[in-house]
């Protein structure tokens, strides 16, 4: 069954909190209503959008959602941090915004910049590296690394620094506000 969002009110927001299951397969939220004046701690994530349609799937109380897999990923770790942090809560404007219903997106835009003030945390999203067995896992092996190839280490700074998120217009005003 396809989750559907409820009626926001005008002062609310949404937010997710990690859901466990017992096989411990899949993605599952549970997704509530807060008024914005009494929201408890959350984490409002940063993160591109990625391209294509929504392919991946998580569930929302219970039910089928669909996102891209950039956010997918991101809300993997974001799920696994939520368990070991104080505030167990997340923000994600493609989940947390009914995407469907012009009128309530609009609102919520224009109400974006005080999501991310009141946000406990912003957690940037980079997006997964090309090839885990790129970046080095020990100290001892990057440093054998560097007196071997010099300055390997670059091509990490490289992709970091040419990963999409920078790129996006929404950055400056996420970093700002956070």
């Amino acid at each position: 069954m396809k989750f559907l969002h409820s009626k926001l009110g005008a002062n609310e927001l949404r937010l997710l909190t990690p859901s466990s299951r017992p096989d411990g397969q899949g993605l599952f939220f549970s997704i509530v209503h807060f008024p914005r004046n009494a929201a408890p701690k959350y984490t409002a994530l940063s993160y591109t959008w990625g391209e294509g349609e929504p392919s991946e799937v998580i569930h929302l109380n219970g039910k089928i959602f669909h996102v891209r897999t950039n956010l997918w990923s991101s809300l993997h770790y974001l799920g696994i941090h939520a368990y070991h942090s104080d505030w167990k809560y997340i923000w994600v404007d493609a989940i947390c915004i009914d995407q469907t219903n012009n009128r309530e997106r609009n609102e919520q835009v224009r109400l974006m910049d005080q999501t991310y003030r009141d946000a406990a945390c912003v957690s940037v999203w980079l997006g997964l590296p090309p090839a885990a067995n790129q970046y080095r896992s020990s100290w001892p092996e990057a440093i054998r690394t560097f007196e071997d190839d010099g300055f390997c280490w670059l091509d990490s700074i490289n992709d970091l620094a040419n990963r999409p998120y920078w790129c996006r217009f929404w950055v400056i005003q996420e970093f700002l506000l956070a």
